[in-house]
């Protein structure tokens, strides 16, 4: 027995199914070619018929009668236009909250001083910031707010102003 030109068998139920593949697949691409256009004109066709429709009236109406437009209403709203502008504001009102604890800002923790009293430098423009030492660590923290309100309202005043995303609210400890 030849091993060397004994090639092996292939199964004859594959080559049906590779064949029938093959035809499926020939068959919707046909049949995609030919459906698609003709309903892509038959489309076409009718619009364009009630394109030329309406053409045709508005000009016999235009000939008869001149249509008069009512002036265009005013927006009752002005909210899109500030919104574009940036000029919204609201006011601010002091609730009677039972959580009125005094809140502090810390924005930083250094091991070199130079590096806090840059942040402080920096944040002053805002308000007065503190540096304090504990240990081997240089804390930059602001003064108390009177409540969490008005702390979270000055750190989303750092975040836009200074883009300094670092900044922790915490408790004033009893």
């Amino acid at each position: 027995m030849d091993y060397v030109n004994k090639s092996p068998k292939r199964n004859p139920s594959k080559q049906k199914q590779q064949r029938a593949y093959k035809i499926k697949l020939f068959t919707t691409i046909l049949t995609v070619g030919i459906v698609t256009p003709v309903i892509g004109l038959n489309f076409y066709n009718s619009s364009t018929e009630k394109q030329t429709v309406a053409i045709s009236t508005q000009v016999n109406d235009s000939q008869t009668e001149e249509l008069v437009l009512p002036n265009k209403p005013k927006p009752k709203y002005v909210f899109p236009e500030k919104l574009e502008q940036g000029q919204i504001s609201f006011i601010e009102r002091d609730y009677d909250t039972p959580d009125s604890t005094p809140h502090q800002l810390r924005c930083g923790a250094f091991k070199l001083e130079s590096d806090a009293q840059n942040l402080k430098n920096k944040i002053s423009k805002l308000t007065p910031m503190n540096v304090s030492s504990s240990g081997k660590w240089y804390v930059v923290t602001s003064p108390y707010f009177a409540n969490k309100r008005k702390a979270e309202n000055f750190k989303n005043q750092i975040k836009k102003n200074l883009k300094i995303y670092e900044c922790v609210l915490r408790q004033k400890r009893n």
